[in-house]
């Protein structure tokens, strides 16, 4: 039986039916774009507290346990009457886990303690050997310099509160005493550290050269040509009027520089040469001028006016995710929800000025950036809440941390995320009205040096982490 056959039906359309079908065709196009953004949903990694979403951040004072948004104050009571078996199980960075039992790790010299482990190393205790407890109170050792090279150091007697350090003419390097020769000019110096072999170090005033021969340092004034061969605090940098480079005291804020590495405190990371002068990062008030928003205290820079502003509702970016907010942001809120359906969210306003306030109050106190203790103690949201009454650092500090927690509390609820506070023993709501005529805390201490410790990029990569904490 023969098949029917098949036509294919073809059109021959004008060049006037061709131009209306494209015509038509575009506006269906346009019309149904609007439909498909609109499929969009607001994605958030923050909840206001009535909310019970699991993995995402509650507003200050509150912690997302597993369970919702709990009162601070609840959940950190629990972990204090809590059994543990490790740090881990005491959730907040800065606890330890002793003898089954959470205690906060944050004492320094004069502090109130209970356990050893309490009391932390900083800038002024690294030299007594650092700090134990004794008649509840944290105290330093007494160093006894007896071990001989080759023999173990760094052990501590908590009872007598001895540690055991190393004889004159060597150190103490991965717990073991390593001879340090101390050499003066023309004798060999060791200019690349290795832990397994003797380190040569020249006697002040000299310095290693690149021979690994010690030679003079350069005195201040003289002209050099790298900083290692300055005196010790000076920085080889050049001055305004002349590109020699001469040894001087490092640039201190509002000096003129011409490279990062001129200015003085820069191994806090908080410290830039902007414009021919050292600045803290985020430290420009309302008002100042700027290029970026690394420079403003608000973290908005106007692109138009070349000056700092608060980021309001009004020049603020909406979303959909944190993907589209500005990386100085805290991220996309969706009206307090995880998921808010197809309604654009709001970029939450950055609160890195009043952040590097805490930061640099925290160098200040002797702690060194970057470290586990310093991270720890670097507020952010969830278990990275830190208050503790007890301890000086956060006394010393209070006033910036109270800064942050406001600033956090006020942008949420300016974004229509969260208007409570809880309770938090040791925290109150700053009076300070706004952030237009405040006193921006600058990193000053004393071992100040060019040496930058890490790369601000890793540093706002770091506090997003932290920030985002919950478990």
């Amino acid at each position: 039986m023969q098949q029917p056959h098949h036509h294919l039906v073809s059109y021959n359309y004008s060049s006037k039916q061709l131009n209306l079908l494209t015509i038509c065709l575009t506006c269906a196009v346009f019309l149904l774009l609007p439909l498909v953004t609109f499929q969009q949903t607001c994605q958030s990694l923050y909840i206001d507290e009535k909310e019970s979403t699991t993995n995402v951040a509650c507003p200050i004072s509150f912690i997302n346990d597993g369970n919702g948004c709990q009162p601070f104050q609840t959940v950190y009571d629990k972990i204090m009457n809590t059994n543990c078996s490790k740090d881990s199980d005491c959730k907040f960075g800065y606890m330890k886990c002793v003898y089954n039992k959470c205690y906060s790790a944050d004492r320094v010299e004069g502090d109130s303690c209970s356990q050893h482990e309490q009391c932390v190393t900083t800038k002024a205790s690294v030299k007594k050997g650092g700090l134990y407890c004794k008649d509840s109170k944290c105290k330093p050792y007494k160093v006894k310099f007896t071990k001989k090279i080759g023999e173990k150091c760094g052990d501590v007697d908590n009872n007598e509160g001895l540690y055991y350090s190393c004889e004159f003419g060597a150190s103490c390097v991965l717990g073991s005493c390593l001879k340090t020769p101390m050499v003066s000019k023309d004798e060999n110096c060791t200019r690349v550290f290795n832990p397994f072999k003797e380190y040569r170090v020249c006697q002040a005033s000299f310095y290693c050269g690149e021979d690994s021969i010690c030679i003079n340092s350069i005195r201040l004034e003289a002209k050099c040509n790298e900083t290692s061969s300055c005196q010790t605090g000076y920085s080889c940098r050049k001055s305004k009027d002349s590109n020699d480079a001469i040894c001087q005291r490092f640039a201190d804020f509002g000096d003129y520089c011409r490279e990062d590495s001129d200015c003085g405190n820069t191994n806090s990371g908080l410290v830039t040469c902007s414009n021919n002068k050292c600045k803290r990062l985020l430290a420009g008030l309302k008002g100042s001028t700027c290029q970026n928003n690394t420079e403003c205290y608000s973290g908005y820079c106007n692109k138009d006016t070349k000056t700092c502003q608060d980021v309001t509702l009004d020049n603020g970016d909406t979303c959909y995710n944190s993907t589209s907010c500005n990386s100085l942001s805290g991220g996309c809120v969706c009206g307090g929800k995880a998921s808010n359906g197809n309604n654009k969210g709001k970029c939450l306003p950055s609160c890195a000025g009043p952040l590097y306030d805490v930061i640099s109050c925290l160098y200040n106190k002797g702690l060194y950036i970057g470290t586990p203790l310093a991270s720890s103690l670097t507020p952010g949201l969830g278990y990275a809440q830190y208050v503790d009454e007890d301890s000086s650092i956060y006394r010393s500090c209070k006033r910036y941390y109270e800064r942050y927690y406001t600033c956090q509390h006020r942008v949420w609820k300016n974004v229509g995320q969260s208007s409570t506070i809880n309770s938090m023993n040791g925290f109150k709501i700053s009076t300070e009205s706004s952030f237009e005529n405040i006193d921006v805390l600058l990193p000053r201490r004393s071992d100040a040096n060019g040496q930058t410790t890490f790369s601000f990029k890793l540093l706002l990569v770091s506090l997003f982490a932290i920030i985002v904490i919950l478990f």
